[in-house]
């Protein structure tokens, strides 16, 4: 009947069921949550499609969501487009949410893939937790802005003010964390091989992801808007639209990406020979076993 509760492939059978039951009372109290659940998870959608499913109704649902508050933010005099979208607002909480819940589909995949053995930095299926770990991380950096937070620092040890070229440390900082993020996928990418069927999703998040770090270095060039544009309010302006339109292809990423982890766990409830033909490795191996 909901997300959690009817997606067996996100579960495992020794996880209490109390929580469960809590989650499901809550959204049976909430009519909107409610209707929001029943919508991101269908009762009768089949348990392979659920990934493509869930990711599709949450890019209409968050446009919309979106959406709305821009409009609402350009037709009331007291708002401005970009009301939702600022530190500790509507969008930083939705954006929370879903990395937390990659961080835990990541940490799903990994108990899955690694049969209950102790975490080693050798083996492939470490890829899974260190994922795990570090959405968490970008969790708490988007809530507490550690990466902003970073950047003032280093302006205080270096001993300079902020200027229109280094206050875009923060945006290097962030592609730091894409960087590292793609060391980790090529060190451990035999462990991908295998799942190479959700590249969609991955291609989605990572080109979200890319164009999400070039509008944001472009809010952050107010010097090169001020050259463009005469007017200073013109200049805010066009500010406040890469911000919001920056906020739409983060969250886009963040969906494509837990649409990848579902496929992932889609995959392993299914035999080793079905994801490895689906891969495009030969299951010769499996017909001789056999």
């Amino acid at each position: 009947m909901f997300y959690i509760s009817s997606m067996p492939i996100l579960l495992s059978s020794d996880e209490p069921q109390r929580y469960l039951r809590s989650f499901e009372r809550i959204v049976e109290r909430i009519p909107l949550l409610k209707r929001v659940v029943d919508y991101l998870s269908p009762p009768s959608t089949p348990p392979e499609l659920f990934g493509e499913t869930f990711t599709k109704r949450s890019i209409v649902l968050l446009t919309v969501i979106m959406t709305s508050s821009v409009f609402l933010g350009a037709v009331t005099p007291w708002l401005d487009i970009g009301w939702a979208f600022g530190e500790g607002d509507l969008m930083t909480w939705i954006s929370f949410f879903l990395l937390c819940t990659i961080s835990y589909l990541g940490h799903k995949v990994w108990y899955l893939r690694n049969a209950g053995a102790p975490f080693s930095w050798n083996q492939d299926a470490a890829l899974w937790r260190i994922l795990g770990y570090g959405f968490l991380f970008l969790a708490f950096d988007e809530l507490l802005r550690i990466h902003e937070t970073l950047d003032r620092v280093l302006h205080r040890i270096v001993g300079v003010k902020p200027t229109d070229m280094t206050d875009h440390l923060d945006d290097l900082i962030i592609g730091l964390y894409g960087l590292v993020g793609a060391i980790c996928l090529l060190r451990y990418f035999r462990e991908l091989v295998p799942f190479l069927k959700s590249w969609k999703y991955i291609a989605f998040a990572a080109l979200s992801t890319i164009l999400t770090v070039v509008l944001d270095f472009g809010a952050s060039a107010k010097h090169i808007w001020r050259k463009v544009f005469d007017e200073p309010k013109t200049v805010q302006l066009t500010i406040d639209i890469l911000d919001v339109v920056e906020e739409f292809f983060k969250l886009y990423a963040e969906v494509f990406f837990v649409g990848a982890f579902i496929s992932v766990l889609t995959m392993l409830k299914r035999p080793p020979t079905l994801i490895e033909s689906d891969s495009g490795i030969s299951s010769s191996r499996h017909v001789r076993d056999a």
